[in-house]
């Protein structure tokens, strides 16, 4: 018997979703695209899951338009702790229903490009505070929405790269209140200043950083960077290829201050 793709999907959405046993994650990940979801197979628009997901992964998955993303948020267990809705078609009222759900440990929202400013303020104004990952690269984050995270005082990874429009004295001053204990941040293309590289410097718990450059003036404050950043940390320097080489930064004295760094051009 022959089984195409609409077949797997419709196969895994009613194991996953309509079956009553202990479902703890799911994940409807690519390569499903809009091309699959016929008219005729877009009529599913409730979801009952199961009691015991923990884990709603929908990463990339085109097929699914707003109302789909928004009918399927509205129907998760209350318990839910991780939401993965990287570049899906989530939109702020989405956000809203997100910001109700107050186990909610880890969130990904990146590239997804119909959320608005306004949108993302409040559902970080409402998102419970033990949030431990938090990923919102290439949003329209705004300095309002910076002034918010450091009242997430359990966080360990937090995401705000290439969110252009920021201002670097907002960012310094996230930085300065941002919790010690962060692991992971990622600030590629954000503006930042020397200052900020210095609060960074005192996130002792700090294991990788991304950063990166798009002037001249930011690639002499990264050079700074490596100064100060603590040791056994890694790297991620990100710079346009006009701008900045890799040789550029072989002044860094690994054994010296115990840094890994690893370059990435972005053309």
């Amino acid at each position: 018997m022959k089984i195409n793709a609409i077949d797997l999907l419709v196969v895994k959405i009613f194991l996953c979703l309509f079956f009553s046993s202990s479902v703890q994650a799911l994940d409807i990940g690519p390569p499903v695209t809009a091309s699959l979801l016929s008219k005729e197979n877009k009529k599913v628009n409730t979801y009952n899951f199961s009691t015991d997901l923990k884990v709603l992964d929908i990463s990339f998955c085109k097929c699914f338009s707003s109302d789909d993303i928004e009918n399927m948020l509205a129907a998760l267990p209350y318990n839910v702790e991780e939401l993965y809705l990287t570049n899906t078609k989530l939109t702020d009222r989405c956000l809203r229903i997100i910001a109700t759900l107050k186990n909610i440990k880890v969130l990904d929202i990146s590239f997804c490009f119909s959320i608005t400013s306004k949108g993302i303020e409040e559902m970080l104004l409402h998102l419970s505070r033990d949030i431990k990952k938090l990923y919102m690269g290439r949003i329209k984050l705004t300095d309002k929405c910076l002034k918010i995270l450091p009242a997430f005082t359990h966080l360990k990874a937090l995401d705000i790269s290439y969110c252009h429009n920021l201002n670097p004295e907002v960012v310094e001053e996230m930085l300065l209140y941002l919790t010690k204990g962060v692991e992971v941040l990622l600030l590629g293309y954000v503006p930042v200043t020397f200052q900020s590289l210095r609060r960074i410097s005192q996130l002792h718990s700090l294991k990788l950083l991304e950063i990166g450059c798009s002037s001249a003036r930011q690639s002499f404050i990264l050079e700074k960077v490596l100064s100060v950043l603590p040791q056994r940390l890694m790297i991620i320097l990100s710079a346009r290829r006009k701008m900045v080489h890799a040789t550029d930064f072989n002044f860094v004295p690994d054994d010296e201050i115990g840094v890994t760094s690893c370059f990435c051009t972005i053309s």
